[in-house]
């Protein structure tokens, strides 16, 4: 989750942003294969209070969210020694989650 820090254009507000939008290849907890889950950068309390992100970033086409710092899946990639991005989720591109979350193209 790296690759995420440090970049301005995303959508943001004062306490998060999304920094990418996956949609799930492969069912992993809490997700099922085809949904669509953000990428959230900011404020630990806001990220994990689902409504109140949904307020904070005027959004609400989602259910759960992934956190850029998530502890359980940088662990699982140690456990199982693969690239749980690669394996569970496919990176969309900036334009279709665009649209997807805010129903606009940037």
């Amino acid at each position: 989750m790296k690759k995420y820090e440090n970049q301005p254009e995303r959508k943001r507000s004062d306490l998060v942003e999304i920094v990418a939008v996956y949609r799930v290849k492969k069912a992993i907890w809490p997700f099922n294969k085809g949904e669509f889950v953000p990428v959230v950068a900011g404020e630990r309390g806001v990220i994990y209070n689902i409504p109140l992100l949904k307020e904070e970033l005027g959004i609400s086409k989602f259910q759960q969210v992934i956190a850029v710092d998530c502890a359980e899946y940088y662990f699982m990639q140690i456990e199982q020694n693969i690239d749980i991005f690669d394996v569970y989720f496919e990176e969309l591109p900036k334009e279709i989650w665009t649209e997807l979350l805010f129903g606009e193209v940037k």
